[in-house]
């Protein structure tokens, strides 16, 4: 039977250290905290867009 994943603090789930608290501990801020690297996304207008094919 797989096990449940455990389900961590918000500030926790953003850091890249791996000593996380658990989700019922009221964590407010957090010395070591180091925040992980955020993929960012820039639509560009026009960029991507596919035209019909002319027949």
């Amino acid at each position: 039977m797989a096990k449940d994943l455990p389900s961590y603090n918000k500030v926790c789930e953003r850091c890249t250290r791996l000593c996380k608290q658990n989700k019922e501990v009221q964590l407010l801020t957090c010395p070591r905290f180091k925040p992980k690297a955020v993929q960012l996304e820039i639509k560009v207008p026009g960029y991507g867009r596919r035209f019909a094919k002319r027949t």
